[in-house]
C-alpha cells in the first residue's frame, strides 16, 4: 500500500493541488476508519454468538 504512489496535480498557480502530507493524512485516516469499522463489525458479530450461545444453553 504505502509503495503505491500518488501523482499529485499541479495548480494554474504552480502549487501542488494536495501537499504530500496532506495525502499522508488522508492515507492514514482511510486506515484508521477501516480498522475502526472492523473492531466494530468484530465486536457486534461477537455480540450476536454470546446471544446465540446464551439462547442454546437456555434450551437444554
Amino acid at each position: 500500500m504505502a509503495s503505491k504512489s500518488i501523482k499529485i496535480r499541479i495548480k494554474n498557480h504552480s502549487r501542488k493541488e494536495k501537499s504530500t502530507f496532506r495525502n499522508g493524512l488522508e492515507f492514514l485516516t482511510k486506515i484508521l476508519n477501516s480498522f475502526e469499522n472492523l473492531v466494530f463489525e468484530f465486536k457486534s458479530t461477537l455480540e450476536v454468538l454470546s446471544c446465540i450461545k446464551n439462547e442454546i444453553l437456555l434450551f437444554l
